[in-house]
């Protein structure tokens, strides 16, 4: 008997929702879904045509009639339009909180917290997670590699380093020392005797100055790679280098992107082009984010970087603006964190942008070369031999994979550990002051001006920087340059005991045009040895003018 096969709608919905086949509330979508498959705690996003092929294949294992293929391949029943009568699932991808986080791999699924990094097998855990974050690697835990402690009596942090087998964690490792040069090249110095001696070992503060260093580093990176947002650490990492360098040099080459895209090989990462100038003008600059993105990576932020335009979306919600679909917003908990990578340090580095700013600091042991100070140039590639992550072997990605765990292990277990911050201090002064503002002080204010550690016409100071440079500062950007420029050579600006209760020194001063007395602005800068401190000698003696005598012509030449 021959029979005569129907599309059933409603039976081929309930088919597929049984085989784990669904719809997922997608906003960022214009049909306002996604279609997606569940596999045990593992969720993929598909097409249409992936359920239509599901149900050819379930028919083939079965060896269904050819009439009852012939009925599935003429239907237009199995496109998007029907599709959408699946029913929407509500899944919750929570894979982070406040105290752990999953790691999930193709073999194994980690679970880390302050105590331990805990190994299960895949789907035992009740956790769903995107198959694309599922790190297509197989995984074994390793001993650790460091171990972090902290002195109470001394109030300081220390690290010992157990195991360097891990490519990336060498690579972190030589980032962050900044006395590299020592151990290398040596350093002279003069030893009890007076004598001229090389030394090749560091001292105390250096080898403590590089520990630290290193903490910063490998507790950033677990920041980044703890997907769970607390308020009380809205923090965004900005990786720049240590080097004080003038402000418009841009150096480059020290691993910062390298080092703000390893979560990238683990999580669900946006980049984001920092040089850029018009990026965040762009209306639809947020129109790829959603609650599945875990880390937005400003990278080679430029030179004039508004950074206070994001502090919103650091410790708030964030508005996302897609092209196709209706404009909403992520609340905190769901927006992804920021991380910024530049050669340039932050203007106008205030209070409200150093309480969002994690700061991660990079030597030169990474430099671009030959140039004036380099012979040659070092990167991660030349010294190892390989292109982090992309050439790595299996064992190699599985000493990374531990590395970065060890690292949300240690953001879990530590409070905040800044790097040390002279260097980065001078570089943000450089930036409220730029090299003419610098050029122009040094001179200015020279030890040999006679205007240190004594009140100064601020009016004669701004009419003379802006006489010599050109440049275009208002009064108050002025002042601000000055401050700087103070904090930068560890002078006092304007002593308390000198200044009125407007927080000015007045002072008087002789007006030429008018024959009187004026009182005006002063500034004052006083030096940390003003007790001591010798004024220069200035001769303020008329100047001899030549007699007729001296004019006279004495040998018949015309000069």
């Amino acid at each position: 008997k021959k029979y005569e096969f129907t599309f059933n709608n409603r039976h081929a919905y309930n088919f597929l929702v049984r085989n784990g086949f669904c719809r997922i509330e997608d906003k960022n979508n214009k049909e306002g879904h996604i279609f997606a498959h569940i596999d045990g705690n593992i969720v993929k996003e598909v097409l249409a045509g992936k359920m239509r092929d599901y149900i050819i294949a379930f028919l083939e294992d079965r060896k269904a009639e050819t009439e009852l293929f012939n009925m599935v391949y003429r239907t237009t029943q199995v496109k998007d339009s029907s599709m959408s009568n699946l029913p929407v699932k509500n899944i919750e991808f929570k894979d982070a909180d406040k105290d752990y986080q999953y790691m999930f791999f193709q073999n194994k699924t980690w679970k880390i917290t302050k105590h331990a990094i805990e190994e299960f097998k895949p789907g035992a855990v009740n956790c769903f997670t995107w198959d694309n974050e599922v790190i297509k690697h197989d995984v074994k835990l390793t001993e650790d590699f460091f171990k972090v402690e902290y002195n109470k009596e001394l109030e300081k942090f220390s690290i010992k380093i157990l195991n360097t087998d891990s490519v990336l964690f060498k690579f972190l490792i030589n980032t962050a020392n900044m006395h590299w040069r020592v151990t290398e090249l040596g350093v002279s110095e003069k030893n009890d005797k007076g004598e001229e001696v090389e030394r090749y070992q560091l001292t105390a503060n250096e080898d403590y100055e590089n520990q630290i260093h290193l903490i910063n580093r490998l507790y950033t990176l677990g920041y980044m790679m703890h997907r769970y947002k607390n308020p009380s650490k809205a923090w965004c990492p900005y990786f720049m280098e240590n080097k004080v360098t003038e402000e418009s040099v841009s150096n480059g080459g020290s691993g910062k992107s390298i080092c703000a895209n390893i979560p990238a090989h683990y999580m669900n990462t946006i980049p984001l082009d920092g040089r850029n100038p018009d990026l965040l003008a762009n209306n639809h600059w947020t129109e790829n984010i959603n609650e599945h993105v875990d880390l937005l990576h400003f990278e080679d932020m430029h030179q004039y970087s508004k950074f206070n335009v994001l502090y919103n979306l650091i410790t708030g919600p964030m508005p996302v603006n897609p092209k196709h679909s209706r404009g909403y917003t992520l609340a905190f908990e769901q927006s992804p964190k920021l991380v910024m990578s530049s050669n340039y340090a932050i203007k106008d580095l205030d209070q409200s942008s150093r309480r969002r700013l994690l700061f991660s600091v990079f030597s030169d042991y990474y430099h671009h070369g030959p140039n004036d100070e380099f012979d040659s140039a070092r990167t991660p590639e030349s010294e190892f031999g390989m292109i982090l992550f992309k050439d790595f072997d299996e064992n190699q990605w599985n000493l990374a994979s531990n590395l970065v765990a060890q690292c949300i292990k240690l953001f879990l277990t530590i409070p905040k550990v800044d790097p040390p911050m002279v260097n980065v201090e001078k570089r943000n002064l450089l930036g409220v002051m730029g090299d003419a503002f610098l050029d122009w002080a040094d001179v200015y204010f020279s030890p040999l001006s006679g205007r240190l550690n004594v009140n100064t016409v601020k009016q004669d100071a701004f009419m003379s920087f802006v006489a010599i440079t050109k440049s275009k500062f208002t009064a108050n950007k002025f002042k601000a340059a000055l401050i700087a420029y103070c904090k930068y050579k560890d002078y006092v600006f304007n002593p308390k005991e000198l200044v009125n209760s407007g927080d000015r020194i007045i002072g008087h001063n002789w007006n030429a045009l008018l024959s009187k007395q004026e009182s005006v602005e002063m500034i004052h800068f006083r030096t940390q040895d003003y007790l001591t401190f010798e004024q220069p000698t200035v001769n303020n003696a008329a100047p001899v003018l030549p007699t007729n005598e001296d004019l006279k012509d004495k040998d018949g030449l015309p000069f």
